[in-house]
């Protein structure tokens, strides 16, 4: 599961709910635990994030039949709340426990990651986080390292979590691509090999 505390906020239902990683900024897609997703969206006139009230209908497949979201390709939903709330290793397949609901906790990519140390490292450096998302600007309280972490301002640490091959890690403004918001960062760097 996905620890960070940063990423956590309170959807129409009251239901806790994780963000789910988009190049949409303006209208943020948030997926619960039993996966109700919620659309919040940014009030260029009041600086604020408001959240419609009604849950985001659902895309059906007919190919596969299939219910889920098109992000930009289709997700099913068993997809979309494990991208929204566990961890994993690598791009392998989501799979639903037999017989269980369809929740966060009956959920299990092939290969999970397991969480990270939260402690610094030798070599780490760490700056404020100078960064927007859209007009949105992030807290400079969050710092990023050079190593592409990001640490919130009551001092926990993260590299974030793994989707389409860039990591990801929630603040105040949204989640923020790790790599792109470090320059530094190894993620970034070209292969010398």
């Amino acid at each position: 599961m996905i620890r960070w505390k940063q990423g956590l906020e309170r959807a129409p239902n009251r239901k806790l709910a994780r963000q789910l990683p988009e190049d949409i900024w303006t209208a943020q897609r948030w997926v619960t635990k039993k996966g109700d997703i919620f659309r919040r969206r940014w009030d260029v006139h009041d600086k604020t994030w408001k959240w419609d009230e009604a849950p985001v209908p659902l895309a059906f497949e007919e190919s596969s039949g299939r219910v889920g979201l098109y992000n930009p390709s289709f997700m099913s939903l068993k997809n979309v709340i494990a991208t929204a709330w566990r961890r994993r290793a690598n791009r392998g397949r989501v799979k639903l426990k037999e017989d269980k609901r369809l929740e966060v906790w009956n959920l299990r990519w092939a290969k999970e990651e397991v969480e990270e140390e939260r402690e610094d490292v030798d070599q780490e450096e760490w700056r404020p986080l100078m960064w927007k998302i859209g007009p949105v600007p992030c807290d400079p309280a969050f710092q990023i390292s050079n190593l592409g972490r990001l640490k919130s301002p009551d001092g926990e640490v993260t590299r974030g979590f793994l989707f389409r091959g860039r990591r990801w890690a929630a603040t105040d403004c949204g989640l923020v691509d790790l790599g792109a918001a470090s320059p530094t960062s190894p993620v970034l760097l070209p292969s010398l090999a």
